[in-house]
């Protein structure tokens, strides 16, 4: 994101802070950048704690709440044969 310049620092931030969290796997930012979304790859034991941590950081840094949709993981697509 930050070569093609279409991140900002709240994003930047918000990217930092989840990978700096234990239980997280990974994080990245998505869609098209100037204040879009992170997605945030986290153990489902740790998802509160990293949830708290974020919250923390990102208010005490910026003035701003954060927000979160949580989704868990699913098996993946699963392929049908679809007579045409």
């Amino acid at each position: 994101a930050y070569y093609c310049k279409v991140s900002c620092k709240e994003l930047d931030l918000l990217v930092a802070t989840a990978q700096g969290c234990s239980g997280v796997y990974g994080a990245r930012m998505t869609g098209a950048g100037f204040g879009g979304s992170i997605v945030v790859l986290v153990e489902t034991a740790c998802v509160k704690k990293v949830h708290t941590i974020i919250d923390e950081t990102y208010t005490e840094q910026t003035g701003n709440m954060a927000s979160f949709l949580n989704s868990p993981a699913s098996e993946g697509a699963v392929g049908s044969k679809t007579e045409l």
